[in-house]
């Protein structure tokens, strides 16, 4: 016997040159006012982070930021980005970077609400 379950998935994707800049506005218009960042150290350096938390900013989204994502996370690692986004009090959790930091995201924007346990 199987486990129901419901599984969506997002409503668009998009990609493309200088889109970054354009998630705060995108974020916005959904009424978002609040966001946490989930990525890791590599991409704090280039810089992509902080355009990304300048264009949510400047479109008026508080930001939250959990960057100690590491490459294969242990789960202190999940616990420790999902207690920060609690606190953060974040509606919308955005992941940027390799498959760890999606991963992470994926496990934080899943385990925020308290509805199930990491184990689970």
């Amino acid at each position: 016997m199987t486990t129901p379950f419901i599984f969506n998935s997002p409503p668009s994707i998009r990609f493309g040159d200088g889109l970054l800049n354009e998630i705060g506005p995108i974020l916005s218009s959904d009424d978002h006012n609040s966001a946490f960042v989930v990525t890791d150290a590599g991409m704090m350096a280039t810089g992509i982070v902080s355009k990304l938390i300048t264009s949510l900013e400047g479109a008026g989204i508080r930001t939250g930021l959990y960057s100690d994502v590491v490459a294969d996370p242990p789960e202190r690692v999940v616990h420790a980005a999902v207690d920060s986004a609690r606190v953060s009090k974040a509606k919308v959790i955005v992941g940027i970077g390799g498959g760890s930091s999606l991963d992470i995201a994926k496990l934080v924007a899943l385990l925020v609400p308290g509805h199930q346990a990491l184990r689970d």
